[in-house]
């Protein structure tokens, strides 16, 4: 089995991420794993964002089609689902909100494999389709986490209201509008994950009154670092399954604004009770790595039951080695070209190395063509 996750390149957001973190926890498992990069000014050079890079995971720009190749899809690429005929398409729901056009007919077919990362997610797909999925969650950057371990309780708090601009701006505008400088209203946004651990440890509050798509990170950063968290009922945030925040801290009405007010002014106030109601919360935050790699145990069961069990069939030796001789050429003509380009550089003739180079990256691709060649004939 071999497995291939769709991912968009050089891209930073809490889905991303996790799938990053799926492709880790395969590859610990000695399963061979590649995310499929496409879209946003994709790059094989240089393709995953710095701060995801420790994930470790394996880079391709092409899906080999095979019966025991397994292509994972986001719920928000499912336009890409077709490139998948002969393996198993398994369809990640990291949200609801952001699903590519979705077909209940399309999405009910039992050679489907679903997974969940919400309890609203693995709910509405059950409630509107008959769908039954599995969970697959994720968990916070370690960053964050080995941050607020050891600052959370000792940091100095200051009267903040923390929340993301991308999401609800429209009432924490009112909001911001109608307090008046009464509190500060912090953004978080272009930051590092641990400066986003250090500005949530200065802070009490964080609200969000935007929408819930999937179980989303932020108000579980904001948890952990130790801000009470205050949430709408909007998809996962009505469940307690995905947003154990205590209920008076969930508002139905977001267009009541000094009810809303007066409720963050009284966390503030009263912060060091308050605060004791998210331990439960902290905690269930803390076993998400351990809870997900044990859903990735389960998902790996699941995926190698599906997949059937190939025989063995021979292959021409000849057609093999004829392929592996191709693959040493090209390896042999890189070497020539570096050493060329290691005596031009050596010489001051830059514009010959140029050349050189460019000469280095066709060798490159055409390599990177045989070697494709080679495991869609081993494949087959």
């Amino acid at each position: 089995m071999r497995v291939f996750i769709a991912c968009i390149a050089n891209f930073r957001t809490g889905g991303v991420e996790v799938l990053h973190q799926l492709a880790e926890q395969l590859m610990m498992r000695n399963i061979d794993t590649y995310l499929l990069y496409f879209d946003k000014e994709f790059s094989m050079n240089d393709p995953v964002p710095s701060v995801y890079q420790k994930y470790g995971a394996k880079v391709v720009d092409e899906y080999l089609d095979a019966e025991d190749s397994v292509f994972i899809v986001p719920e928000s690429m499912l336009s890409v689902r077709n490139w998948c005929v002969k393996g198993k398409i398994v369809v990640w729901w990291l949200s609801i909100d952001n699903a590519w056009q979705i077909d209940s007919k399309e999405f009910a077919k039992e050679d489907i494999i679903h997974f969940a990362q919400s309890y609203y997610a693995k709910k509405y797909l059950m409630d509107k389709f008959r769908i039954e999925s599995h969970y697959l969650s994720d968990y916070i950057s370690s960053s964050i986490t080995g941050y607020a371990d050891g600052n959370r309780e000792n940091s100095k708090r200051e009267n903040i209201c923390f929340y993301n601009p991308q999401k609800g701006y429209e009432r924490v505008s009112e909001l911001i509008a109608r307090t008046n400088g009464r509190f500060l209203w912090v953004p978080l946004e272009g930051m590092e994950p641990e400066q986003m651990a250090q500005r949530l440890c200065t802070g009490k509050v964080y609200i969000d009154l935007g929408n819930h798509p999937g179980k989303d990170r932020i108000p579980r950063e904001a948890a952990y670092c130790g801000c009470c968290v205050i949430t709408n009922r909007k998809g996962s945030a009505e469940y307690a399954e995905d947003v154990p925040i205590p209920e008076e801290y969930k508002i139905s009405d977001e267009e009541d604004y000094e009810t809303i007010i007066n409720q963050i002014e009284y966390v503030m106030k009263n912060y060091d009770t308050v605060k004791e109601q998210y331990y439960p919360y902290i905690e269930k935050i803390k076993q998400e790595k351990k809870i997900f790699g044990n859903e990735v145990e389960e998902a790996v069961g699941i995926l190698q039951r599906a997949i059937p069990q190939k025989k063995r069939e021979e292959k021409d030796t000849d057609t093999v080695i004829r392929y592996l001789q191709m693959m040493n050429r090209q390896l042999d003509n890189i070497k020539s070209l570096n050493q060329g380009l290691e005596g031009d550089i050596k010489a001051g003739r830059y514009m010959e190395g140029i050349h050189h180079l460019l000469n280095e990256d066709i060798a490159y691709r055409e390599l990177t063509r045989e070697v494709w060649e080679l495991m869609r004939y081993l494949a087959e």
